[in-house]
């Protein structure tokens, strides 16, 4: 039935009265808040999400005047910790009452949030390697060979500015005496995984 399809679903899920009144909350939005429904029909949507965030303000103004709204909340725990969820709300009337009723689905995305911040604390860390080598290095397509990122060292010892590289690929570096070597050599790179090494003028 409609219940136990709501109580199976990943999301949290409530539903409020227009005075923000909590008549129903899902399993996963108990176990997302750690509180029972019961705690959170008492607290209501003040105690669950940060209204402080003028971002939320926008949303529940958003969804007043479109009837619905997603964006991003920080949603408070039982125990004051802090998550970041995905919001999407929409106003309904209520089939038997005729009653207006917003719906709410919450996802948790704290945890993706985590991860891309690790991921751009490590391309940060990356960059700054890459820049900070002392022979020359590039980032290349291996498609059609044209430069995608060069380094410091790169830029010196070739002459080129970067911008001038970025309009350039492999074969605008090498010889025409290198370009059936840098033929074969590529074409050994796409058949063969690992390391491959090479010497050039």
């Amino acid at each position: 039935n409609k219940q136990t399809i709501l109580e199976n679903r990943p999301n949290a899920i409530f539903l409020t009265r227009p005075d923000e009144d909590i008549l129903e909350a899902t399993k996963t939005t108990c176990g997302m808040v750690c509180c029972t429904e019961a705690e959170i029909r008492q607290m209501g949507r003040l105690g669950i999400i940060d209204h402080t965030d003028n971002h939320v303000k926008k949303l529940l103004d958003e969804r007043r005047k479109k009837g619905k709204a997603s964006g991003g909340v920080t949603v408070i725990k039982k125990n004051g910790e802090r998550i970041q969820a995905e919001f999407s709300s929409f106003i309904f009337k209520d089939a038997v009452t005729g009653e207006e009723r917003t719906s709410t689905v919450m996802t948790d995305i704290t945890e993706r949030i985590e991860t891309e911040k690790a991921l751009l604390v490590s391309e940060k860390k990356y960059k700054q390697l890459f820049n900070l080598k002392p022979l020359p290095m590039w980032i290349y397509d291996a498609e059609t060979l044209a430069f995608l990122e060069v380094n410091e060292a790169a830029v010196k010892q070739y002459g080129y500015s970067r911008d001038e590289f970025l309009g350039m690929s492999i074969r605008d570096i090498r010889s025409q005496e290198e370009q059936k070597k840098l033929q074969a050599y590529f074409g050994k790179v796409k058949l063969e995984s690992g390391i491959h090494h090479a010497y050039w003028k």
